[in-house]
């Protein structure tokens, strides 16, 4: 039972009657609702109870006389209507995700089920459940979602479609990915007015909303393109009849559109709860990449079931790979430009017998979420190799990439830390470098983690700076010692002037903070001069050494002596 029911009247003695049975058929509801509502005809609040002070701010009492939709943000009401008129044809509703405002002003997420009663004066009865996921909708959720349907954008759709969906299926329950494709929706918002496309637009989510699971898992994946996770067994046919017969109804010109889907079973052989909520999650990043390409539901019907099938088969060649380290470590040194002496060495994995390429593998691992996996693996392996180096004499200091979403799992961080703990005479011999491929969300929380690291020795270097949007962002919320200036500004400085300004101004702000710069893709002896001009103090290259599996062929750029120490602030 939860804390916030302790607000529900004081106890007194059984009753018999019908009063007595009321109060008992509610204690019951109570067992699996936070709130119970009822309404009449117009919606209006005739019974309350529940948590409703602690969830609403507002004691039940208060509540009895007021509009239902006065507790849901302005965006979420034209759904709960729709609900309530679907109730009233006799259709019960169950589980559909809406949010309720807050005391706090932020609103949070509930599932609402319920009935419509005509026996009992054309009443509504509602049960309102708080759902798993307790965060206050903030703006960060609103901007997850288009603005003109109140869908999930993709990257939202895609990350809590895989978490309800893995949960579904978990529970022996099917689930079903349809991609609609609402042909001429474009074409028929330029024949309306703006107050006309709002209400287009708007009715449109809501109707892909109520008919998701839960109420809340459908998405806009690009223009024209909706996709919705649904149960197994709903009518898609009469989806596509109520679609279309909304374009028609607002249509002036009577054209209407052409609404036609493609759908995938997610329960079936061969998926797992977790390996279909990965193949769901880069189904839908790739119809994102494929959706400009002459993409129709014609090729997407035929494929899409081969697309998931392909994707759950190369997660598992994924998993054996990991599972089996059937991978190489390739070392590249990075040299210091003054000295021309090997300062560290970059850790890269190289795959056998596959055409993949290592940034392809790391690329899908990073979409279907398993990334951690690959990176505490590549660095077992990286930090086993440096054992036996150590072991023979031979001491070497090597950098390990890891994804920002690794670092944004706390599984992962713990596996790393209590890994690095039981390896203790690892000392500085290992670095890490934290790569864009993917866009960390939590700024905060990922530093905290970088300064854990660094408090235990372990330098960490910012990878492919100024290659992502977020780069400065990037540099500004995370505190490192060594930032690797992405290869496209160094390719490029010798022939253009503007780029050379770009370099000189990045290592001049790395140079300010304290912090070393490496330079990427050195490929001419006529870099070096001009990277050493701009201030920069590393360099990594095929002047010095494409990638080996044999780290001794560097022998002879080494510096003797102890694991090199990195000098901040670059070259002056």
């Amino acid at each position: 039972m939860s804390e916030a029911h302790t607000t529900r009247p004081e106890r007194r003695a059984p009753t018999t009657g019908v009063r007595g049975e009321r109060d008992r058929f509610v204690a019951f509801a109570f067992c699996s609702a936070d709130i119970l509502l009822e309404l009449d005809s117009r919606h209006v609040i005739t019974y309350a109870g529940g948590a409703t002070v602690a969830l609403t701010g507002r004691p039940a009492g208060g509540l009895v006389g007021t509009s239902v939709y006065d507790l849901l943000p302005p965006r979420e009401q034209p759904l709960l209507r729709r609900l309530l008129e679907r109730a009233a044809t006799g259709a019960r509703q169950e589980g559909v995700g809406l949010h309720v405002l807050g005391s706090s002003g932020h609103s949070f997420p509930l599932a609402v089920g319920g009935y419509y009663l005509p026996d009992l004066g054309g009443h509504y009865f509602l049960a309102l459940r708080m759902q798993e996921n307790r965060t206050p909708a903030t703006a960060l959720e609103a901007a997850a979602r288009d603005l003109e349907t109140g869908l999930l954008g993709s990257a939202a759709f895609s990350d809590t479609g895989a978490a309800r969906l893995r949960e579904a299926l978990s529970r022996g329950e099917q689930a079903t990915f349809t991609v609609l494709d609402l042909n001429g929706l474009t074409d028929l918002r330029d024949r309306l007015n703006a107050e006309s496309q709002r209400e287009l637009m708007s009715t449109l989510g809501q109707v892909l909303r109520e008919s998701s699971l839960g109420g809340d898992l459908a998405g806009a994946l690009g223009a024209d393109y909706y996709g919705l996770l649904h149960q197994s067994g709903f009518d898609v046919k009469e989806l596509e009849t109520r679609i279309d017969g909304l374009a028609l109804s607002v249509d002036p010109e009577h054209q209407g559109i052409e609404v036609s889907a493609a759908a995938v079973e997610m329960g079936a052989s061969g998926f797992d709860g977790v390996d279909a909520a990965r193949a769901f999650v880069h189904a839908v990043k790739n119809f994102e990449k494929c959706e400009g390409d002459n993409l129709s539901i014609e090729n997407m019907t035929k494929g899409l079931s081969q697309q998931m099938e392909d994707t759950v088969r190369r997660i598992g060649n994924t998993r054996s790979v990991i599972t089996a380290r059937a991978f190489d470590v390739a070392f590249q040194p990075i040299i210091d430009l003054e000295s021309r002496r090997v300062h560290h060495f970059e850790a890269l994995m190289r795959l056998r017998d596959t055409e993949l390429s290592p940034f392809q593998f790391v690329s899908f691992a990073e979409q279907v979420g398993m990334v951690c996996d690959f990176d505490i693996a590549m660095c077992r392996r990286v930090i086993a190799w440096l054992e036996q180096a150590h072991k023979v004499g031979q001491d070497y200091v090597v950098a390990v990439n890891l994804s920002g979403r690794s670092l944004a799992s706390l599984e992962f961080v713990a596996d790393l830390l209590n890994l690095l703990k039981n390896n203790d005479w690892i000392g500085n011999r290992l670095m890490f470098e934290l790569t864009e491929s993917a866009n960390i969300a939590d700024l905060n929380q990922t530093n905290a983690i970088i300064q854990r690291l660094r408090k235990s020795g372990f330098r960490v270097c910012l990878d492919d700076f100024g290659a992502g949007e977020s780069a400065f962002h990037y540099l500004r919320a995370l505190d490192v010692d060594m930032v690797k200036i992405d290869g496209s500004y160094v390719r490029h400085a010798l022939a253009e002037t503007k780029d050379r300004h770009f370099l000189k101004s990045i290592a001049n702000l790395c140079h300010d903070l304290k912090i070393a710069t490496i330079a990427e893709m050195i490929e001419q002896e006529k870099t070096i001069k001009l990277l050493q001009s701009c201030g920069v103090r590393y360099g990594q290259g095929y002047l010095f050494g494409r990638p080996s599996l044999d780290i001794t062929s560097f022998d002879a750029r080494r510096s003797a002596g102890p694991p090199a120490q990195v000098a901040l602030g670059g070259q002056r």
